[in-house]
């Protein structure tokens, strides 16, 4: 079941009991699931089916699941990769483009080792410059 899924599954924090020598009347769970290239309903029937059919009195909550999230990609020089992290790109409203760029690598974010080489932040000027002149160059062709 899980075997063709590639992503991050964090249990982030279990809670319940009274003791460590009692056994807990309730207790719960609570965690993220990140995964590039699956809906949040098909990861929502794997969890049930993993959980629920482990132990029918098990009960599983939901709170929200956030999409595939499409981004633009058509400037020549950026490198572009499909990633199973979130983003605030979703919540940004109107008809424009969405491109998700920032200095360093991703895969040093908010990770143990993350940090940024003053290199890295100067390579990210020219980007954001680079983003910006093609933002004005598509917005002049209106």
């Amino acid at each position: 079941m899980w075997l063709n899924v590639v992503g991050t599954l964090n249990i982030g924090k279990i809670e319940g009991g009274v003791a460590g020598n009692v056994i807990p009347a309730s207790a719960y769970a609570t965690g993220s699931v990140r995964v590039a290239g699956r809906t949040p309903d098909e990861i929502k029937d794997l969890i049930r089916t993993a959980v629920e059919g482990s132990d029918p009195n098990l009960i599983v909550e939901i709170r929200y699941g956030i999409g595939p999230v499409p981004t633009d990609y058509d400037i020549d020089g950026f490198e572009t990769v499909v990633l199973n992290y979130g983003t605030d790109i979703p919540r940004l409203k109107g008809n424009h483009k969405r491109y998700l760029y920032g200095p360093g690598s991703i895969l040093e974010a908010h990770s143990a080792h993350e940090h940024l080489r003053i290199s890295d932040l100067e390579q990210a000027v020219e980007g954001y410059k680079a983003l910006i002149i093609h933002a004005l160059e598509q917005s002049s062709e209106l």
